[in-house]
């Protein structure tokens, strides 16, 4: 697991910091695949690992701070090299986390294009995003259309089992399925989930830039396959 781009806390924010050295590890997915994440975080925000002696050990928490808009992990790495996902595969990429956030309202997961605005059809094929009490599922079609697929009740300050499982592809053939606490809560065929220069996972806070707010979103036990079982 290595860390990039991003400011390690030292302290507030969290209840224990561990050493500045020390990060969570990530299940196995893909058959010889350990998961690796970079880190793209706005000036003053960070990203740190506490262990609250809850039994989970180290986890992630993304801190962004009031008045910023991002503070993400990005790309899966194996063997030292970035994984390359791709809108061929004959299955599904999913993923799954335990995710905690606090009240303020953000985006916690992007399915993000690569390349700049002028180089993609979708900035972000999928969104998820927690506002109010719930968890959001969005699917984001070509031309800025914007559909939610589903919402389900997101407690902040509660952990919560998320597993997400997307059909990467360049047409319309593609799908998303989003499963909160084993329940399923977004189910959408027929969707374009894979860009002109493909795609690839973020995790964190983003799009938030709330004046007066902090925003934390804490990730644990991240696990990445190609079936729901492997993500539960």
């Amino acid at each position: 697991m290595r860390a990039s781009s991003c400011t390690r806390a030292t302290n507030g924010s969290d209840r224990s910091l561990p050493a500045a050295n020390t990060q969570p590890d990530t299940d196995e997915g893909w058959a010889g695949m350990q998961a690796g994440l970079a880190f793209h975080c706005d000036e003053g925000n960070h990203v740190y690992t506490p262990d609250w002696n809850d039994g989970r050990g180290l986890i992630w928490g993304f801190v962004n701070k009031a008045g910023n808009a991002r503070c993400e992990a990005h790309t899966v790495n194996t063997d030292g090299s970035e994984y390359q996902f791709t809108g061929t595969q004959s299955h599904p990429y999913w993923f799954g986390w335990e995710i905690m956030t606090t009240q303020a309202p953000s985006i916690v997961f992007q399915w993000k294009s690569n390349g700049n605005d002028d180089q993609h059809n979708q900035n972000y094929p999928l969104l998820l995003q927690v506002n109010a009490g719930y968890l959001h599922v969005w699917y984001i079609a070509p031309g800025e259309v914007w559909n939610k697929i589903g919402q389900a009740p997101l407690a902040a300050g509660t952990w919560h089992r998320l597993q997400l499982g997307i059909l990467a592809r360049p047409d319309t053939t593609g799908s998303i399925q989003v499963h909160l606490d084993g329940t399923q809560v977004a189910n959408a065929p027929n969707a374009r989930t894979w860009d002109v220069l493909g795609n690839k996972p973020r995790w964190g806070v983003y799009d938030s830039k709330l004046a007066t707010t902090e925003q934390i979103h804490w990730a644990n036990d991240l696990k990445l396959g190609t079936t729901r079982a492997d993500a539960d």
